[in-house]
């Protein structure tokens, strides 16, 4: 628990953000949660068009995670010209773009067969775009 507080108190004052389901491997059989941890699920900030969050799969709700990183960065104005400030935006959302986004399309045609028959599932892959890379 000490452990726990401590990386809390780094996180919220070096301003990092909480993906709760991006870190880990999920162990429980098709990676669904439990109705009593769905009870107790948080919904993160981003997917606000994904109302069905916490019923998606584990392997689902990391991929959202990581794809709303990748938008968000694909989303940041592109900075024009040749000072330093400009030059550095521009490795940092490269960096941030490659990190997020890499491999992303490969995942979502995995995704999208392996859940077609899953109809809040495939709704949710269906509103991402197909060829971001």
């Amino acid at each position: 628990m000490r452990n726990l507080l401590a990386v809390l108190t780094i996180c919220a004052l070096s301003g990092c953000v909480a993906r709760p389901f991006a870190t880990f491997d999920d162990p429980r059989p098709e990676g669904r949660l439990s109705l009593r941890e769905r009870s107790r699920c948080e919904v993160p900030d981003a997917p606000v068009d994904q109302p069905n969050w916490c019923d998606y799969p584990h392997q689902v709700r990391a991929f959202l995670d990581q794809r709303e990183q990748c938008d968000h960065f694909r989303g940041e104005p592109w900075p024009e010209g040749d000072d330093a400030e400009a030059v550095a935006r521009r490795r940092q959302l490269r960096d941030a773009m490659a990190k997020h986004c890499k491999g992303t399309d490969a995942r979502l045609v995995e995704l999208r067969a392996a859940y077609r028959n899953d109809p809040e599932v495939d709704a949710a892959l269906a509103r991402l775009e197909s060829d971001i890379e």
